[in-house]
This record gives structure tokens, sequence and C-alpha cells, in this order.
């Protein structure tokens, strides 16, 4: 049966980096490897799709009337992804993604950029009773590296919001086994590491 591997941290942390890396190294070592896209726009639901392009067109129409130079567009500032509503539909969404990575394909192993996680931990229900919808992943990993290092990658962030994310994730910790990866050593040094430590459970 399919591994599935997830990765998650906050804008500018590196996952979709060491999730691309990842998966070209399994695929050197001979294991039949896909990734997955489990974060916000490339919805199954086409509501979603729809709720996405209303906000996007509401923030357009907010920055031109407030402030034309603040072109920030992250994950954690997004009010919508507070939404009980919309957290619910998103995270129906996400297990069709989850279903069709998992049981429709035939790879050995599925990497998760991003996870189901990172909805409770940006919108801030990490107690939600959501945390039972979630599918345990074979191996959980969180990306983390000092703010400094975060907003010199990508400016999406502010300080503030990358502590809250921080602290957010580390209440799921009591829920789920996730492991803290520093990811401030070379690229290929995290990915030979986790690589092996992957290969270990297939």
């Amino acid at each position: 049966m399919t591994k599935t591997i997830a990765f998650i941290g906050i804008d500018g942390v590196g996952k979709s980096t060491i999730v691309r890396g990842m998966n070209r190294e399994l695929q050197q070592r001979g294991y039949n490897c896909a990734s997955c896209y489990m974060g916000r726009g490339k919805y199954r639901l086409q509501v979603l799709n729809l709720l996405e392009s209303l906000y996007s067109h509401y923030r357009t129409s907010e920055n031109e009337a407030t402030d034309r130079n603040d072109s920030r567009a992250s994950e954690v500032t997004s009010p919508h992804v507070s939404n009980p509503i919309y957290l619910l539909v998103y995270f129906f969404d996400l297990w069709f993604r989850f279903l069709e990575s998992k049981y429709l394909s035939n790879n050995e192993v599925v990497l998760m950029d991003r996870y189901f996680y990172d909805g409770l931990i940006l919108s801030g229900k990490t107690d939600s009773w959501l945390i039972y919808l979630i599918p345990t992943p074979n191996k959980s990993y969180h990306l983390v590296a000092p703010p400094n290092v975060i907003r010199e990658r990508k400016q999406q962030a502010t300080f503030e919001e990358i502590q809250m994310f921080q602290e957010n994730a580390s209440h799921l910790y009591e829920e789920f086994d996730i492991e803290e990866v520093n990811n401030t050593k070379k690229k290929e040094v995290v990915i030979n590491d986790l690589a092996n430590e992957i290969e270990r459970i297939l």
C-alpha cells in the first residue's frame, strides 16, 4: 500500500523545495515516488475555487483602496481560513486529494506538500473536532527555521505570524506524531537525512 509522508510549515520555510528534492532523491534510489500539493488552490471542489476567486477580488479591491504598495499575499493573513464552513469544505477537498494519492495511484510513496494540519494551524483551531477527520500519514515532518531566515527566503509572513504558526503547530504535537526538522542546514543534507529515514518505512 502507498505510504504517505506529510510536510508542513509556514510560507517560506522551504516545504516545496524539500518535497521536490525528496521526490528526485527517492526516485534515484529506485522508488516509485510522487508528490501531492495539499495547500490552498488546485481544489477538486469547485465551490472552493469560487471562494478563492471572490476573496482575491476582494483583496485586490481592498489593497487598491487602502495601500497600493501592499501586495503581500500570505496564507496566514487570509481571513477566510478561519471560517468554520470554509475549513470544513476545505477538509473534504483535502480528503479527495488524499484518497486519490493513496489509493488511486501505483506509487510506493507520496510526499504531501502541506497537509490537513496546516488548515488547523493557520485558523488557530488546533483543538477543533476536525482533528478527528485527519487521516494519519505514515510520517509527518514540520519544517522549522528562525523567523529571520524564513523572512529572507520569502517575505510573506511577519515575525509575529511565524511565531504564531510555530506555537499553534506545537499544540498538534500532543495529538499527532509530528517530527520537527531543522531546515537551516544545507538542502542536500536535509534531503539525504530525510530520505534515509523514509527508506526505513518503505
